[in-house]
Order: C-alpha cells, then structure tokens, then sequence
C-alpha cells in the first residue's frame, strides 16, 4: 500500500514533452503528494478498473488511479497512474509540467526540494 508520508519510486522511466523539448522522467526519482483520486474506497469510481482487472488481474475494486508530484529536470510535475496493491503500477504518464507562475508550484517547491 502507498506509504504517503515518504516519496515513492514509480520503477519505470516515462518520457514527456514540455516547450518542444524531450525529457525523461527516471524510474529512481521520488513521487510525493501521493494521492487517490478515483477507485478503490475513494469516492469516484474507476470506471475503467474492470479493464485492468481482465488484463492483469485481480478484482476491479482493488484498482485505483493515483497521482503525485516531483521536481525533474529543474520542474515540478505531475503524474497519474493506475495501481493495484499487489500488481503494481500501471500506464504512468507526466499529466502536466506546472507554470512557476502557478499557486501551486509555489507551494509544491520547498516541499520538493527540501525532501
């Protein structure tokens, strides 16, 4: 299950554009503010959970999607993914790279930086 107090790693690299430049996310790089926004007791449901459940396993309530944010490659951020507590992680990708200019990149930076 996550631990949501330390950052964890997703395991995988996942590669991402921002500003017509190709960047790497690497597999050994902390995720912090973890959260789960939709499936398992969380309130929305995952809708497509009975998917995963019939390609990798398990039972559909037991699927969840999850995001969290790091600091790469001198930005903020964040990413989504699909997990199951004994399968793994699935389908990672880099949502969105967060403006400096934003709240919430202000508020996310000393977090991330002082991990």
């Amino acid at each position: 299950m996550l631990n949501l107090n330390e950052g964890i790693q997703y395991g995988y690299d996942i590669k991402y554009m921002y500003k017509k430049k190709l960047y790497t996310f690497p597999a050994n790089e902390k995720i912090y503010c973890i959260s789960v926004f939709a499936g398992g007791r969380s309130a929305p449901k995952f809708r497509n959970a009975h998917i995963y459940a019939s390609k990798y396993g398990g039972n559909p309530n037991e699927w969840y999607k999850v995001k969290g944010f790091a600091w790469v490659n001198n930005h903020i951020v964040e990413i989504h993914w699909v997990e199951h507590k004994k399968l793994g992680r699935y389908r990672g990708k880099i949502k969105r790279v967060l403006c400096k200019e934003s709240y919430q990149y202000k508020r996310l930076l000393s977090f991330l930086l002082y991990k």
